[in-house]
């Protein structure tokens, strides 16, 4: 480092601010889309920025004071900022996120290693060994396993989050916590550098204090995207359920139109008596069956979602048979009853259908009071291993974003009511359980 004379000794300490920003910014952003030619884009971004690094040291050199420090600090924060709009297609929310996440993790893994030097009664603006002796292959190589290890512990979390959503609340909430994380890292940071200097215990108080701060950060950044997954999934369940309403009106009318074509046929059958042979008037008869609803549980709703079931089982060769008190789940709202015993028959008829052997093409459906609460249950066979995740049914179709939703929205109209899904195994069989406490206005 000879080369830069006087100006080496900030050229370095910028130099290994920006190599620990770079590389912190590429292991957490490895999960985001890339640009075209990302390779050269992120090998030009990390020249660029060791070039970056030798204005910073001059002027670092030439201009003491916290106010040249605080400037050359941010220079580096929002250039690792712009370099990850540079490499990465994401919407502003993502890059802000990911940046509060390279931000965060670095000054965590940074003050708390500097802490524990500091609890080992060594000074880190000194060395950064633990030992009375200094090594420095030694020194250096738990330095970078403690940052590694940190480092690995944040990215393990993060990984698990989906993706943040292009929704205006994620804007300001990415400016808001952007704004924060700038302001803590950079001007308020380097006011306290300076000072707990002078301080050993205070400099303690301080790089405890930066660890919170800095952990706090992480774990608000956390709950963002845990509230965005959730509010992309509750949105996505209110659209299934609107258009399961939209369902339930139109079929609802194909059904009314088909009972009362039943009802004017089975009335002109008379008119062919002696006509048509017996043999060909029961052969009519038993096809008008087919399609003439007389199934009554008492609720017109049930009603309606069993009749299009049933003819569906009855042309693919599967029995379905129910025992139901409709009349025990008028409290439930039209939309949520289709939603809900539509969805678990859909998912007995699709488990049938993949079996080979005809005679366990068999689903039971039922509705009963089991004290103060009604009780839905549906009962059929199944073929391979159902996947759990967190206690959830996952789809085995290819477009995981928009099906496997069945059991969550049910779910979902479930605790809306104050009930609860459950579904359990047993041998060849799937049983599904939804209870719903019965309102006393409708006992």
């Amino acid at each position: 480092m000879k080369i830069f004379g006087q100006y080496s000794v900030y050229f370095v300490v910028f130099l290994k601010e920006f190599l620990t920003y770079f590389v912190y910014a590429v292991v957490l952003s490895i999960r985001n889309r890339k640009r075209q030619l990302w390779q050269l884009r992120l090998i030009f971004g990390f020249v660029t920025g060791i070039i970056l690094c030798i204005p910073l040291g001059i002027l670092r050199t030439e201009i003491s004071g916290v106010t040249m420090k605080i400037i050359c600090s941010s220079i580096i924060v929002i250039y690792i900022f712009a370099l990850l709009f540079f490499v990465y297609k994401e919407n502003f929310a993502e890059i802000c996120f990911c940046w509060t996440g390279v931000i965060a993790t670095k000054g965590f893994s940074g003050n708390l290693f500097a802490l524990m030097l500091n609890l080992c009664g060594k000074n880190d603006l000194e060395t950064i060994s633990f030992f009375d002796k200094p090594n420095d292959a030694r020194d250096w190589a738990i330095n970078f396993a403690i940052h590694f290890i940190i480092l690995a512990a944040v990215w393990f979390v993060i990984r698990k989050n989906d993706k943040l959503t292009d929704d205006a609340s994620n804007v300001r909430s990415a400016i808001i916590l952007i704004i924060i994380t700038f302001l803590l890292n950079c001007p308020l940071y380097a006011l306290v550098h300076d000072y707990q200097a002078a301080d050993f215990n205070l400099a303690i108080c301080c790089k405890l204090l930066f660890t919170i701060i800095y952990f706090f950060i992480l774990a608000v950044r956390a709950g963002f995207l845990r509230n965005d997954r959730i509010s992309a999934e509750l949105k996505i369940t209110d659209e299934l359920l609107r258009q399961d309403k939209k369902r339930y009106a139109e079929m609802k009318d194909n059904v009314d139109l088909i009972n009362m074509k039943c009802h004017d046929v089975k009335r002109q059958l008379t008119a062919f008596q002696g006509k048509l042979t017996d043999a060909e008037i029961n052969a009519l008869s038993d096809a008008i069956k087919i399609y003439d609803s007389n199934l009554k549980t008492g609720n017109e709703i049930l009603d309606t979602v069993l009749y299009q079931k049933r003819l569906y089982c009855e042309n693919n060769g599967i029995n379905l048979s129910c025992i139901a008190d409709g009349k025990r789940l008028d409290f439930i709202s039209s939309a949520d009853l289709y939603a809900l015993s539509s969805n678990a028959l859909e998912n007995a008829i699709e488990a049938v259908n993949k079996l080979d052997d005809d005679e366990k093409k068999v689903i039971t459906f039922s509705v009963r009071k089991d004290g103060n609460d009604v009780l839905i249950e549906t009962t059929n066979y199944y073929c391979g291993v159902k996947e759990l995740n967190n206690g959830q049914m996952q789809t085995d179709k290819p477009d995981k974003i928009h099906h496997g939703y069945g059991i969550k929205s049910m779910r979902y109209i479930a605790k809306s009511y104050g009930g609860e899904l459950s579904f359990y195994t047993e041998d060849d069989m799937f049983f599904l359980n939804i209870t719903v406490p019965i309102p006393k206005k409708a006992e």
